[in-house]
């Protein structure tokens, strides 16, 4: 699918006026064709639409303060009733421009972390403990097999943890992006899912330098950007403290690109003895 128009490519300010019925009638075609083949521009598309719901309902205009008539008088100075009264529109189209842009941003972030973490998900449910461990799992040949793709990606071992590296795959994200999923399996029926992702190139970072915590059923999964990367390591119902220390000491060593010390291996051993079995 062509993601481009006859006078070149659909921008998002194309999909703008699209969505506000601005575009002529042979341009509304040629988009709406595109969109029906092209499902990035069907997500923009949706995302300004919702965008225009929230402005709708949550953005009032802001009220204009007129100027106190005690203080200055029209009849005295016109022109300085003139100008004074443009300053005031001038700051409120500034100060309405600011919160809609602001409410933008903010949307935007919420929707691209939101896309992001649900493909992070469905790779951790898309494969299985109880499938044989491919060979060349360790994490030096992980290194070596990926470099290419991802060359600052650092993949864990977490054998101090009780979790052996069963499975690697290279799955499509958005656009031409890949995504390295990397599989663990403990000994009490734990499965671990760390995948490794170019992070988003665009001035909305959905994802922070510290981790930050998502649900899904009983399953958790902590997202950080380390450099040029995105990472998120998810569980399927291990103890919630045990999984926050084991996320620390992964976050910690994609952003070093060191193995454990002995202090953090102690602690993922004694939170794994301390911890109940994963649910089956």
């Amino acid at each position: 699918m062509s993601d481009r128009m006859d006078n070149g490519p659909i921008t998002f300010e194309i999909l703008n006026a699209y969505v506000d019925g601005e575009l002529d009638t042979a341009s509304i075609a040629e988009v709406a064709h595109a969109v029906a083949e092209d499902g990035e521009l069907a997500h923009q598309v949706a995302a300004i639409s919702r965008l225009r719901s929230v402005l709708a309902e949550s953005l009032d205009a802001p009220s204009q303060s007129m100027p106190d008539p005690d203080i200055f008088d029209d009849r005295a100075d016109p022109l300085k009733a003139s100008l004074s009264g443009r300053s005031v529109i001038a700051a409120s189209i500034a100060f309405a421009m600011f919160m809609t842009g602001s409410i933008l941003v903010s949307f935007l972030d919420r929707n691209l972390k939101a896309d992001m973490m649900q493909n992070a998900w469905l790779m951790h449910q898309g494969w299985s403990i109880d499938a044989p461990a491919q060979t060349k799992t360790q994490p030096g040949f992980i290194n070596a097999d990926y470099i290419k793709a991802l060359p600052e990606a650092y993949i864990p071992d977490l054998t101090a943890a009780r979790l052996t590296l069963i499975h690697t795959s290279v799955k499509p994200i958005s656009g031409n992006s890949k995504a390295l999923l990397v599989g663990y399996r403990g000994t009490r029926g734990c499965k671990i899912s760390l995948t490794v992702f170019p992070a988003p190139n665009s001035p909305i970072d959905p994802l922070g330098e510290e981790m930050s915590l998502s649900t899904h059923g009983n399953s958790e999964a902590y997202a950080w950007r380390a450099g040029s990367l995105g990472y998120v390591i998810m569980s399927a119902g291990m103890d919630s403290l045990r999984f926050r220390t084991l996320a620390r000491s992964v976050h910690r060593t994609s952003r070093i690109h060191l193995p454990f010390d002995s202090q953090t291996r102690l602690a993922l051993q004694k939170s794994r003895d301390k911890s109940a079995p994963c649910p089956a």
